[in-house]
């Protein structure tokens, strides 16, 4: 196959806690769920069993990622990454949209999630699009160990352990597997994680799910066996213009009107991904099946590693995001 830029179509997927922003922002895209939630995330790049993002233009176009992955991996990995333990290509790239706060939660390393869940463990980075008046988010906790923690959830205290960070837009903030955190009303970012869909709730703030008129499970006792209680009292640290984790490399990158960014994916044998945060530009690589593709706010283009020199020339002042993945040392 000779390569070339792979647009990629998202998937909405309904969440009690989401809003009215991704359906806006990705008019006319395939949607997960009953139709009683709003919808909470966009699933922009994904080769999880639960879903494969499909192909849009180009000899490849209506393929999934996941027949990418299988029938071209030179190109879909390249030197940087490795593939999961099915194979699958191990990033999953969210749009999530919180109208409201998400569950308390915390996340499995890669060692249990695959002998408790048959699935990757779930590290995940934020970029922040949008933050709440107060600029918080919950990430980090005051449980001692296992005893305080039990004690706070048959309590009903977990609030009283829980810490939060200070972020604002254009920033990014790491939560690795075993960090208690999450996304409070008001709040939009991209997600970057691992190719997981693996989370343990501790508390849902007595939430009833309308898609089932009941209380979403809770998973306290497996929370307790990966929520890391040495970390107890420190909060992750925000990031600004770039993000580097055992997982993967992202950068933000902001392009002036008229201005060109030259990659080169073959040069450094990785694949790499851009996600539209605003503007409009468009990734050229001349030569290749299509040429051209239109990267704007929401769109997921990704490169493959076999790819020569490719430019993003911004058509307007333009911001995105550059992920290239990285080959972690799994039970991270």
């Amino acid at each position: 196959m000779e390569a070339y830029p792979l647009r990629l179509e998202p998937l909405l997927v309904e969440r009690p806690w989401g809003g009215a922003l991704l359906t806006q922002l990705f008019p006319g895209a395939p949607r997960r769920g009953n139709g009683k939630n709003p919808v909470g995330e966009a699933w922009v790049l994904s080769d999880h069993p639960s879903h494969a993002s499909r192909i849009v233009g180009g000899p490849l176009a209506g393929r999934t990622l996941r027949e990418f992955v299988r029938d071209f991996p030179h190109a879909a990995f390249g030197a940087c990454a490795s593939p999961g333990p099915d194979g699958r290509f191990p990033l999953l790239v969210k749009f999530i949209e919180a109208a409201a706060d998400l569950s308390v939660q915390v996340h499995p390393d890669d060692a249990y999630a695959l002998e408790h869940e048959g699935d990757l463990g779930k590290s995940e980075a934020w970029y922040f699009l949008r933050t709440n008046p107060a600029g918080t988010v919950i990430a980090g906790h005051r449980f001692s160990d296992r005893e305080t923690y039990f004690r706070a959830v048959r309590e009903g205290r977990v609030r009283d352990y829980l810490l939060t960070a200070s972020v604002r837009p254009k920033t990014f903030l790491y939560i690795p597997a075993g960090t208690v955190h999450a996304l409070l009303a008001d709040t939009v970012v991209v997600e970057i994680q691992e190719a997981s869909d693996v989370t343990y709730r501790i508390y849902d703030w007595d939430r009833i799910d309308p898609a089932t008129g009941k209380a979403r499970e809770l998973h306290v006792e497996k929370a307790a066996d990966v929520l890391r209680f040495e970390t107890a009292g420190t909060v992750p640290d925000v990031r600004e213009g770039d993000i580097d984790t055992p997982y993967f490399f992202a950068t933000r990158f902001a392009l002036p009107r008229g201005e060109r960014l030259s990659l080169a994916p073959a040069a450094r044998r990785c694949p790499l991904v851009l996600i539209g945060v605003e503007g409009e530009a468009d990734v050229e690589a001349e030569g290749a099946p299509v040429e051209r593709e239109l990267l704007r706010e929401g769109t997921t283009v990704f490169l493959p590693a076999t790819l020569g020199e490719t430019t993003v020339f911004a058509r307007k002042d333009t911001e995105f995001l550059l992920v290239e993945p990285k080959t972690p040392t799994r039970g991270a």
